[in-house]
């Protein structure tokens, strides 16, 4: 087993998983998707997982699991908690896996109460019995005591009760009365206003976003044992924060253009499309949205306004059509309109830089964030896509370069309709970027390709094929006559007869590559 490809840890990810999958018969592909259990092949060397835990809350304890490095002892698949995918930051992302399910309950959870205190005095009011939030008898006594703060902050969102893989929502607004208390509190306080909202899905506070009253909203996702500590440090500017969003928050109308039967992610009829890459209604806040103490300047390091990607095509090759929005089908020899990926090697690389300047007074970190926009004339493409991010530090007026290398057949293809992926040789933008994919295919090639050629070649065969009718085999004279029995016999000659009578008995089907084809007819 330690000859198998995907045993190598030298070699990519995509090539070890493509080993481990091919070597895998169908049924065997099948047992793997169990109910929360593999089953394992023990031929190939793949053990019985147990994939709960590591596949939904994005850390494993059972059996093994992804290694980031030796100190590492499990790996988070995907992040833990929704609010630190929001963070972009990979580094993070890598210290979660040091942790499992068995470190236990925390030893002290400093709430925002605790946390508060520290900074001065804290005045609580609850405003709402519990998350659900049934009736408004609290309300009242939670504006009196915004009225006499010098600065107010509502607490609102919402728990497992409403948000959870067994629960469905029925809406994007926030539960009971918990709109009612944001705005009755906002309207009474005589200080500035700071909503905090605790969620791991999205909500549609479109009020309080447009409420002049309501200074600052801070989403928080579902905090940690010291999660009250990192709310007031953020409030009271002792850490500037820099996260992104990586949801999009819909407005609540959304989800009444969808029927339940409704899958696509594409605009479908009337039906919008689903997340960033094809939705391009209203938003409460797009995906990647995010603020910070401080302001970022981005610039190209290059002065060039134009990436061309070249990618040679040999005669196996072949155009596929792409439908545009003016309703015609271009799949022509001269543009090529794409290729199907996985016909092309994908070596090629789009390579820049990006300046990043912190042009605030506060040091600060920011997410680049690189998506490739492709044509706009195509129809039923994406709008956008994430190629690509990396998180920098940057102090109070200083830069950085961030250099980004980027896979050219995954940064500018495109998903057609029948789920095939493409690469268009169109322009295709990245960020204030031009990429140029060109196919190039030989003089030879193109020239074949030319209709009036092609028509000429039909016009061969059909000549060709009709000489065939009138024709009469005959034996020559001087024939020697040979049987099956004679052709498998060793040749008593030698030599080029001997070489010629070998290579005529075949035995199975050719892997070389087809003979060239014969010119094209020219009449006489």
């Amino acid at each position: 087993m330690a000859d198998f490809a995907y045993c190598d840890k030298s070699l990519p990810y995509e090539v070890r998983a493509k080993d481990l999958v091919d070597r895998m018969t169908l049924v065997e592909k099948a047992e793997q998707m169990g109910d929360n259990t593999s089953r394992g092949i023990p031929r190939i060397g793949l053990p019985m997982y147990k994939w709960w835990s590591e596949a939904l809350h994005g850390v494993s304890d059972i059996g093994r699991s992804t290694k980031f490095d030796p100190l590492v002892p499990s790996a988070t698949s995907f992040p833990m908690v929704i609010h630190t995918a929001a963070t972009f930051n990979k580094s993070l992302w890598k210290t979660i896996g040091q942790f499992n399910f068995d470190v236990g309950v925390p030893c002290k959870i400093v709430s925002p109460i605790d946390a508060f205190s520290e900074y001065g005095t804290v005045d609580y009011e609850m405003g709402c019995g519990e998350v659900k939030c049934k009736n408004d008898s609290l309300i009242f006594e939670a504006t009196k005591a915004a009225e006499k703060a010098d600065a107010t902050l509502i607490f609102v969102g919402l728990s497992l009760e409403i948000e959870a893989e067994w629960w469905d929502r029925k809406d994007l607004l926030l539960p009971g009365y918990q709109t009612q208390l944001v705005k009755a509190v906002s309207e009474a306080a005589k200080g500035p206003v700071i909503l905090i909202v605790m969620t791991a899905g999205v909500l549609d506070i479109s009020f309080a976003k447009n409420n002049p009253k309501i200074s600052a909203i801070l989403w928080t996702g579902y905090p940690g044992e010291q999660g009250g500590r990192a709310i007031a440090d953020v409030v009271f500017g002792k850490y500037n924060p820099g996260g992104r969003l990586p949801l999009t928050w819909y407005q609540n109308d959304y989800v009444k253009d969808f029927p339940m039967t409704s899958m696509s992610l594409r605009p479908v009829e009337n039906y919008p499309g689903r997340t960033y890459k094809f939705f391009n209604g209203s938003t409460v806040y797009p995906f990647g949205y995010g603020l910070s103490y401080t302001s970022f300047k981005y610039q190209h390091k290059s002065s060039a306004a134009e990436i061309s990607v070249e990618t040679k095509l040999n005669r196996f090759q072949h155009c596929r059509g792409l439908l545009y929005r003016d309703g015609k089908v271009r799949n022509g020899t001269e543009d090529c309109a794409s290729v199907l990926v996985d016909d092309l090697t994908c070596k090629d690389e789009i390579s820049f830089e990006i300046r990043v300047e912190n042009v605030g007074e506060k040091d600060g970190s920011d997410v680049v964030m690189v998506y490739s926009v492709p044509p706009k004339e195509i129809e039923g493409t994406h709008i956008k896509q994430l190629v690509g991010f990396e998180r920098v530090y940057v102090g109070a007026k200083q830069s950085k370069n961030v250099k980004f290398v980027l896979n050219a057949c995954k940064a500018l293809s495109i998903v057609d309709a029948t789920g095939y992926t493409l690469l268009p040789s169109v322009l295709g933008r990245l960020k204030g970027l031009v990429a140029k994919t060109i196919m190039v295919f030989s003089t030879i090639w193109k020239s074949f390709l030319a209709m009036e050629n092609v028509y000429d070649y039909m016009f061969h065969l059909l000549k060709e094929y009709a000489k065939l009718l009138k024709f009469k085999p005959t034996i020559p004279p001087n024939a020697k006559r040979v049987c099956a029995e004679t052709m498998a016999c060793a040749c008593p000659e030698e030599g080029l007869f001997k070489k010629f009578m070998e290579q005529s008995m075949v035995k199975s089907p050719s892997h070389k590559l087809p003979c060239n084809l014969p010119p094209q007819y020219e009449p006489p």
